[in-house]
């Protein structure tokens, strides 16, 4: 179980077709985690390219809440590219 604030990982893959899709998915993460937390609190990422067509992204960051972890999963989710979130 988690005691907050407690760090948390949260990997998406996102298809990434076209030229320069990859690093642009990057950044919408990266922007999707910063807005949501409504704070410029470091976001480490990790790009990961899966094939030709998909990339993983691992972004860690201080939640304070399950119910934080959970809306941010739904807003990953949200980004149009996002095929899967673990």
């Amino acid at each position: 179980m988690l005691q907050f604030p407690a760090p948390f990982t949260f990997t998406v893959i996102g298809r990434t077709d076209a030229p320069d899709a990859d690093s642009y998915y990057v950044k919408q993460v990266e922007q999707c985690l910063v807005s949501s937390l409504g704070t410029d609190e470091s976001v480490e990422i990790r790009s990961i390219p899966r094939g030709k067509h998909f990339t993983r992204v691992c972004a860690t960051i201080t939640v304070d809440s399950s119910a934080q972890i959970q809306s941010l999963y739904d807003d990953l989710g949200r980004i149009k590219e996002t095929v899967m979130k673990f």
